[in-house]
Protein backbone atom coordinates (compact mmCIF):
# COMPACT_ATOMS: atom_id res chain seq x y z
CA UNK A 1 0.00 0.00 0.00
CA UNK A 2 1.59 3.37 -1.16
CA UNK A 3 0.55 6.47 0.77
CA UNK A 4 1.11 10.15 -0.64
CA UNK A 5 0.43 13.95 1.06
CA UNK A 6 -1.34 16.17 -0.65
CA UNK A 7 -0.71 19.85 -0.22
CA UNK A 8 -1.21 23.31 -1.85
CA UNK A 9 -0.83 27.01 -1.00
CA UNK A 10 1.80 26.67 1.58
CA UNK A 11 2.57 30.70 0.56
CA UNK A 12 6.11 29.78 2.43
CA UNK A 13 4.79 28.33 5.39
CA UNK A 14 5.04 25.01 6.77
CA UNK A 15 2.32 24.10 9.13
CA UNK A 16 3.76 22.21 12.14
CA UNK A 17 1.40 19.58 11.54
CA UNK A 18 2.85 18.39 8.33
CA UNK A 19 5.21 16.19 9.80
CA UNK A 20 2.59 14.68 11.63
CA UNK A 21 -0.01 14.33 9.21
CA UNK A 22 2.47 12.98 6.44
CA UNK A 23 4.16 10.85 8.76
CA UNK A 24 5.12 7.38 6.87
CA UNK A 25 3.67 9.12 3.55
CA UNK A 26 5.72 7.23 0.45
CA UNK A 27 5.03 10.45 -1.83
CA UNK A 28 3.85 14.08 -1.22
CA UNK A 29 2.11 16.50 -4.46
CA UNK A 30 2.38 20.17 -3.96
CA UNK A 31 0.20 22.29 -6.39
CA UNK A 32 1.64 25.29 -6.16
CA UNK A 33 1.93 28.69 -4.44
CA UNK A 34 4.86 26.77 -2.78
CA UNK A 35 6.77 30.30 -1.77
CA UNK A 36 10.39 29.94 -0.86
CA UNK A 37 12.47 26.45 -2.64
CA UNK A 38 12.87 26.25 1.55
CA UNK A 39 9.52 25.02 1.62
CA UNK A 40 9.73 22.01 -0.80
CA UNK A 41 13.00 21.24 0.80
CA UNK A 42 11.49 20.86 4.09
CA UNK A 43 8.94 18.26 2.82
CA UNK A 44 11.77 16.37 1.15
CA UNK A 45 12.92 15.83 4.49
CA UNK A 46 9.43 13.50 5.23
CA UNK A 47 9.20 12.30 1.62
CA UNK A 48 10.10 12.70 -2.40
CA UNK A 49 8.24 15.80 -3.47
CA UNK A 50 6.90 16.81 -6.89
CA UNK A 51 5.78 20.14 -7.08
CA UNK A 52 4.37 22.65 -9.18
CA UNK A 53 4.58 26.32 -9.74
CA UNK A 54 2.08 28.49 -8.76
CA UNK A 55 0.81 32.11 -9.86
CA UNK A 56 2.81 33.57 -6.84
CA UNK A 57 5.94 31.46 -7.35
CA UNK A 58 9.15 33.10 -8.29
CA UNK A 59 9.80 31.22 -12.05
CA UNK A 60 13.92 31.43 -11.02
CA UNK A 61 12.96 28.48 -8.76
CA UNK A 62 12.67 26.34 -11.59
CA UNK A 63 9.40 24.59 -10.71
CA UNK A 64 7.21 23.47 -13.95
CA UNK A 65 3.35 24.65 -14.39
CA UNK A 66 2.31 20.72 -14.66
CA UNK A 67 3.63 17.62 -13.41
CA UNK A 68 2.79 14.23 -14.25
CA UNK A 69 3.76 11.56 -11.91
CA UNK A 70 2.26 7.93 -11.53
CA UNK A 71 2.15 6.22 -7.85
CA UNK A 72 1.21 2.81 -7.43
CA UNK A 73 -0.06 2.42 -11.21
CA UNK A 74 -2.15 5.67 -11.30
CA UNK A 75 -1.49 8.99 -12.85
CA UNK A 76 -1.97 11.67 -11.12
CA UNK A 77 -1.41 15.51 -13.04
CA UNK A 78 -0.28 18.55 -11.08
CA UNK A 79 -1.33 21.68 -12.00
CA UNK A 80 -2.09 24.78 -9.69
CA UNK A 81 -5.01 26.85 -11.63
CA UNK A 82 -7.72 24.34 -12.53
CA UNK A 83 -11.39 25.01 -13.52
CA UNK A 84 -12.68 21.71 -13.09
CA UNK A 85 -15.69 22.45 -15.03
CA UNK A 86 -14.20 24.30 -17.82
CA UNK A 87 -10.28 23.05 -18.31
CA UNK A 88 -8.01 25.15 -20.57
CA UNK A 89 -7.68 24.30 -24.05
CA UNK A 90 -4.26 22.99 -23.12
CA UNK A 91 -5.07 21.24 -19.45
CA UNK A 92 -7.83 19.44 -21.54
CA UNK A 93 -5.64 18.40 -24.59
CA UNK A 94 -2.64 17.25 -22.06
CA UNK A 95 -5.36 15.06 -19.84
CA UNK A 96 -7.07 14.01 -23.18
CA UNK A 97 -3.51 12.52 -24.10
CA UNK A 98 -1.80 11.87 -20.63
CA UNK A 99 -5.31 10.52 -19.34
CA UNK A 100 -4.49 10.98 -15.20
CA UNK A 101 -6.97 9.08 -12.79
CA UNK A 102 -6.57 12.74 -10.31
CA UNK A 103 -6.05 16.62 -11.04
CA UNK A 104 -4.66 17.78 -8.51
CA UNK A 105 -4.59 21.70 -8.23
CA UNK A 106 -4.71 24.65 -5.72
CA UNK A 107 -5.15 28.43 -5.94
CA UNK A 108 -8.73 28.73 -5.07
CA UNK A 109 -7.46 28.07 -1.01
CA UNK A 110 -11.23 25.84 -1.31
CA UNK A 111 -11.25 22.30 -1.14
CA UNK A 112 -12.30 20.63 -4.25
CA UNK A 113 -13.19 17.06 -5.08
CA UNK A 114 -15.48 16.08 -7.94
CA UNK A 115 -15.29 13.43 -10.17
CA UNK A 116 -15.89 14.83 -13.92
CA UNK A 117 -14.74 13.25 -17.31
CA UNK A 118 -13.31 10.23 -15.98
CA UNK A 119 -11.03 11.59 -13.77
CA UNK A 120 -11.47 12.65 -10.49
CA UNK A 121 -10.25 16.79 -9.78
CA UNK A 122 -9.07 17.19 -6.20
CA UNK A 123 -7.68 20.65 -4.26
CA UNK A 124 -6.70 19.72 -0.91
CA UNK A 125 -7.63 23.48 0.24
CA UNK A 126 -5.43 26.45 1.97
CA UNK A 127 -2.39 25.16 3.95
CA UNK A 128 -0.40 28.77 4.67
CA UNK A 129 -1.33 31.47 7.48
CA UNK A 130 -4.97 32.50 7.57
CA UNK A 131 -5.49 35.15 4.53
CA UNK A 132 -8.42 37.52 3.64
CA UNK A 133 -10.27 36.29 6.93
CA UNK A 134 -10.84 32.85 5.55
CA UNK A 135 -10.95 30.07 7.85
CA UNK A 136 -8.44 27.28 6.60
CA UNK A 137 -9.67 23.90 5.98
CA UNK A 138 -8.29 20.83 4.82
CA UNK A 139 -4.82 21.97 5.06
CA UNK A 140 -3.79 18.51 3.64
CA UNK A 141 -4.56 15.12 2.60
CA UNK A 142 -2.92 11.62 2.58
CA UNK A 143 -3.38 9.37 -0.35
CA UNK A 144 -3.38 5.55 0.12
CA UNK A 145 -2.98 3.84 -3.64
CA UNK A 146 -4.10 0.38 -3.50
CA UNK A 147 -4.10 -1.66 -6.86
CA UNK A 148 -8.29 -1.70 -7.13
CA UNK A 149 -9.02 1.81 -7.70
CA UNK A 150 -8.54 5.61 -6.58
CA UNK A 151 -10.74 6.55 -3.64
CA UNK A 152 -11.16 9.35 -1.23
CA UNK A 153 -12.89 10.21 2.03
CA UNK A 154 -12.07 14.21 3.49
CA UNK A 155 -13.78 16.21 6.20
CA UNK A 156 -13.88 19.88 6.78
CA UNK A 157 -13.04 20.70 10.32
CA UNK A 158 -16.49 22.45 10.31
CA UNK A 159 -17.89 19.40 9.57
CA UNK A 160 -16.03 17.06 12.28
CA UNK A 161 -17.35 19.66 14.59
CA UNK A 162 -20.83 19.56 13.39
CA UNK A 163 -20.99 15.80 13.71
CA UNK A 164 -19.71 15.53 17.34
CA UNK A 165 -21.99 18.46 18.51
CA UNK A 166 -24.57 16.97 21.10
CA UNK A 167 -28.17 16.51 19.07
CA UNK A 168 -31.51 18.29 21.57
CA UNK A 169 -34.08 15.60 22.83
CA UNK A 170 -36.12 14.10 20.45
CA UNK A 171 -33.87 15.11 17.22
CA UNK A 172 -32.02 12.53 15.19
CA UNK A 173 -27.96 11.73 16.02
CA UNK A 174 -25.05 13.77 14.81
CA UNK A 175 -24.97 13.93 11.04
CA UNK A 176 -23.31 11.09 9.01
CA UNK A 177 -21.89 11.93 5.83
CA UNK A 178 -22.77 8.90 3.71
CA UNK A 179 -20.26 7.32 0.90
CA UNK A 180 -20.35 8.22 -2.50
CA UNK A 181 -19.42 6.37 -5.20
CA UNK A 182 -18.23 6.88 -8.40
CA UNK A 183 -17.10 4.22 -10.88
CA UNK A 184 -14.26 2.58 -8.72
CA UNK A 185 -13.71 5.46 -6.38
CA UNK A 186 -14.95 5.55 -3.07
CA UNK A 187 -15.77 9.21 -1.65
CA UNK A 188 -16.38 9.82 2.03
CA UNK A 189 -15.92 12.86 4.07
CA UNK A 190 -13.28 12.75 7.08
CA UNK A 191 -10.48 14.91 8.01
CA UNK A 192 -7.60 15.68 5.77
CA UNK A 193 -7.74 12.44 4.01
CA UNK A 194 -7.85 11.17 0.23
CA UNK A 195 -7.90 7.62 0.18
CA UNK A 196 -7.18 5.84 -3.71
CA UNK A 197 -7.34 2.16 -3.66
Amino acid sequence: MTRIGVVSDTHNYVDPKLAELFAGVDHILHAGDIGQPRVIRELEQLAPVTAVAGNTDDPMFGFRLVELVEVAGKRFCVHHIVNPHAPSDSLQARLERDRPAVIVFGHTHKPFCEWLRGALFFNPGYAGKPRFGLPRRSPCSTVTAKPSGPSFSRWTERERADSRRPQPRGVGPARRWPPLSYDGFLAKRALRTLTVR
